[in-house]
């Protein structure tokens, strides 16, 4: 959770350098979801490859460890 939070305030820190040392709000808003929501894209992508390809018996051997 922490390296999310360091990861989005590092994107609007050089966005706002970029951006000549303005932000406002709404850029920075923007700013943080679009990192957001990329990396929820990309978590989800690695999710779903881990569980067809890479480990596709995963789900079973959890649901073994559970009982």
């Amino acid at each position: 959770m922490a390296a999310l939070v360091v990861i989005i305030a590092l994107g609007i820190s050089h966005y706002k350098k970029a951006n000549g040392g303005q932000l406002s709000l709404s850029d920075g808003l923007k700013v943080g979801m679009l990192i957001a929501v990329i990396g929820g894209i990309l978590a989800g992508l690695y999710q779903i490859l881990f569980l067809t390809v890479i480990e596709p018996d995963f789900m079973a051997q959890a649901m073994e460890k559970q009982r």
